[in-house]
């Protein structure tokens, strides 16, 4: 049985991703999550052998839930699926623990050789985003500055772009007010910004939500 957690908010996708994996794979259970708070709880309460994650879920992003869920279980499969294009996030989807990244706007036929990929234990990006990591590999590019920003900075980053409240944050993430400005601190000192109005002008401006 491939036990499988299908973490998406929106109900059609889940059940179009739920009839996809039935369909395309023998003996497949599948749990679905709405929320990364869900899946967190469901990541800790059992051990999975494949995750389809939604990268920006209604409580925050997803990239510490796919490290949680590489820590919980090790030889998973996990695809982020997401809206953002693979530029922005694909890499720190990656390092973070992921086997694959997949656009929601990509064809049936990349999603199921990007599970079957990760199902392996291998690993899966689109073409043209593997000949980008190429030419990176031979001629590196400077990136922008948020590429700096560690995973947590990020969340925190996108969270204040969408003009959330510190405390707001503070209790979506779990964290305490002080870690949050903390975080806060460090992403305007890495950026060079002065406030939030520049922080979600250049969120803006690097189509970053």
């Amino acid at each position: 049985m491939i036990r499988t957690l299908i973490a998406d908010d929106h109900a059609l996708l889940r059940r179009g991703l739920r009839q996809l994996l039935e369909s395309a794979l023998p003996n497949v259970e599948v749990v679905e999550a709405a929320t990364r708070a869900e899946a967190s709880g469901l990541v800790e309460e059992s051990s999975w052998h494949l995750a389809v994650l939604d990268l920006s879920l209604p409580d925050g992003l997803g990239f510490s839930l796919v490290t949680e869920l590489r820590k919980r279980s090790p030889r998973a499969g996990i695809v982020v699926l997401s809206a953002h294009g693979e530029k922005t996030y694909a890499t720190r989807a990656l390092r973070a623990g992921a086997n694959a990244y997949v656009s929601k706007d990509t064809a049936e036929r990349d999603l199921l050789a990007a599970v079957q990929k990760a199902l392996e234990g291998g690993m899966w990006v689109s073409a043209e985003f593997g000949e980008q990591l190429a030419h990176e590999l031979v001629q590196p590019r400077s990136g922008a500055p948020h590429e700096q920003l560690s995973n947590r900075e990020m969340e925190v980053l996108l969270a204040i772009a969408r003009g959330m409240a510190v405390g707001q944050i503070a209790e979506q993430m779990s964290l305490s007010v002080k870690t949050v400005s903390t975080y806060r601190t460090r992403i305007m000192e890495k950026l060079a910004l002065a406030n939030n109005a520049e922080l979600m002008r250049y969120a803006f401006d690097q189509k970053l939500l």
